[in-house]
């Protein structure tokens, strides 16, 4: 596990399921609190499965069975997250219908709005990207 080379460092190490948005929440809560106390880092191992493929040149379907993608899709962390949601009461499908449709807008105005942008200047690529 990765999480077991934080001690070897000097710092906690942990592994959280990221598919359960507590688990994972309360771990980086910790982790601040741990932090802001003078109690060091601490590594986060989060054990989330990839949804999509790396690249638009890459297709998961070549290495993964059709199972394993339906498995992988039943535990998308946004989709447990949401369904958690409801069934606490907190949202309803018009809820999340609405979120949805707002952050495919913003998504949509910011996606206009870079490639409206000049392009940049190669000959700046190494600006701040040293100490001067």
């Amino acid at each position: 596990k990765l999480a077991d080379r934080g001690p070897a460092f000097g710092f906690k190490g942990i592994r959280v399921n990221g598919s359960d948005f507590a688990e994972t929440y309360l771990a980086f809560k910790q982790a601040v609190t741990d932090a802001r106390q003078g109690n060091g880092p601490t590594l986060i191992e989060i054990m989330v499965e990839r949804l999509t493929s790396h690249s638009s040149d890459d297709d998961q379907r070549v290495y993964r069975s059709a199972e394993e993608l339906a498995e992988i899709k039943e535990n998308d962390p946004v989709k447990l997250f949401q369904q958690q949601l409801i069934d606490e009461g907190y949202l309803n499908e018009a809820d999340i219908d609405r979120i949805e449709k707002e952050l495919e807008t913003e998504i949509n105005q910011a996606t206009d709005e870079a490639e409206a942008m000049p392009d940049p200047d190669p000959a700046k690529i190494t600006d701040q990207l040293y100490a001067e």
